[in-house]
């Protein structure tokens, strides 16, 4: 996706996220279809498959940071900055969010951020209470974050140690071992569905942009192994519709042919890894993408604002992590008009504060009632309400706060 994009034909992490699920959706129905001939699942079986892989879909990038990869290693370089001002100290929670990504965040979001309680401020969070199976088909990666690396699904982090009961909780009733996590079935159908929707939004985007010029991609598609027949002079739409055609059927083979080792928890790769041809195909494509899109002035000037942005937002609203936890709660009292404020050594300080959503705040308030350490909870709100900016709200709040326009 490209940031601060003012063209409407230029995806937006909501319509990249409507594609994926239309991929994630087609593909299911094929293995659902086949499963259900071989009389391995239910009719009924078949369709919560394919409702929930189209649901996790739509839930994969709900984690992303402003400026996406970008604005994650601002929120790492911050976590990082914040340690090191400590004289090394890691606060507990400091390490996890050094390792921040959108892949916890979003499973923080499901499981505890959104959740119709805290709207209404109530000290309760349920997330969106979704079903086991529902929270695991999101969930990319099964390390905590802080924890050590391991395998190819341990190798980045997967959930915050804020969220770990209730993904353990998920792991034990679908019968997994929490000391040996494996994925569930349905990720891999997710992750395909996302690599194949992405590589073409990316380079159809380029085209829309002007970075890439429409037989730039028709050229490239036509010469992938498995997209024979496709006529070099085809149109765009034409080429886009044979590579997802083949694309899909190809990962929905895969799965089918992989089924039982998916099960048992013994794939180790994505379906569109496991077969030469496929990942030769993927890789070419990614490979294409970063060499004519994102190397480009316009494109690397936008990643660096966006990084400076994350960055200055908080640090701005770092003043907040050097309060005393009484403190913090009277400041958060006297927002709330539940107390009287008095003096002015904290003016900035209760100004931040008042940035704050009431939803973050109540997720707060549960964080230090479930006696996890109030130094890690406040570090979540902050990161909490910074990433879940969008990329023209962040900028819009970054230039507020630094002086440069009048908030709106």
């Amino acid at each position: 996706m490209f940031s601060l994009e003012s063209n409407a034909a230029v995806r937006s992490r909501l319509t990249h996220s409507l594609e994926v699920a239309d991929v994630g959706r087609r593909i299911a129905q094929k293995v659902a279809t086949q499963l259900q001939r071989d009389s391995r699942i239910l009719p009924e079986e078949a369709v919560a498959l394919v409702s929930t892989v189209e649901t996790a879909c739509l839930m994969h990038d709900i984690g992303n940071p402003p400026f996406g990869h970008f604005g994650e290693a601002a929120i790492q370089a911050w976590a990082q900055s914040v340690c090191e001002k400590k004289n090394g100290q890691h606060e507990p929670g400091s390490t996890a969010l050094e390792q921040f990504d959108g892949n916890p965040q979003g499973m923080r979001i499901v499981c505890r951020l959104q959740s119709e309680p805290l709207y209404r401020g109530h000290a309760a969070t349920t997330g969106l209470n979704l079903t086991y199976t529902q929270v695991l088909a999101a969930l990319k990666y099964l390390r905590v974050a802080g924890g050590k690396s391991f395998d190819a699904f341990g190798r980045k982090a997967g959930f915050f140690e804020s969220e770990r009961a209730t993904i353990e909780g998920a792991w034990k009733e679908v019968g997994y071992d929490p000391d040996r996590p494996q994925r569930h079935p349905l990720v891999f159908i997710v992750e395909a569905a996302d690599d194949i929707a992405y590589c073409m939004s990316d380079l159809e985007d380029g085209v829309e942009n002007g970075l890439v010029s429409p037989n730039e991609v028709i050229k490239r598609l036509s010469r992938l192994a498995r997209m024979k027949g496709l006529r070099a002079d085809a149109s765009l739409l034409g080429a886009k519709t044979a590579y997802a055609r083949t694309m899909i059927a190809r990962a929905a083979t895969q799965y089918l042919r992989y089924h039982d080792a998916i099960l048992a928890g013994r794939f180790e790769k994505g379906l569109l890894e496991a077969d030469r041809n496929d990942k030769e195909a993927l890789d070419d494509l990614k490979s294409f993408a970063r060499r004519k899109l994102f190397c480009t002035d316009s494109i690397e000037v936008t990643e660096l604002a966006g990084f400076a942005v994350v960055k200055g937002l908080l640090e701005a609203l770092e003043p907040l992590l050097s309060l005393k936890a009484t403190e913090f709660r009277m400041l958060l009292a006297a927002t709330q008009g539940n107390q009287k404020w008095r003096g002015r050594r904290l003016d900035v300080q209760k100004r931040l504060v008042g940035r704050l959503p009431r939803k973050h705040i109540t997720a707060y308030q549960v964080c230090v009632k479930e006696g996890r350490s109030e130094s890690e909870c406040r570090a979540h709100l902050i990161v909490d309400y910074v990433a879940g900016m969008t990329d023209g709200f962040a900028l819009e709040m970054h230039r507020t706060l630094s002086g440069m326009q009048r908030h709106r």
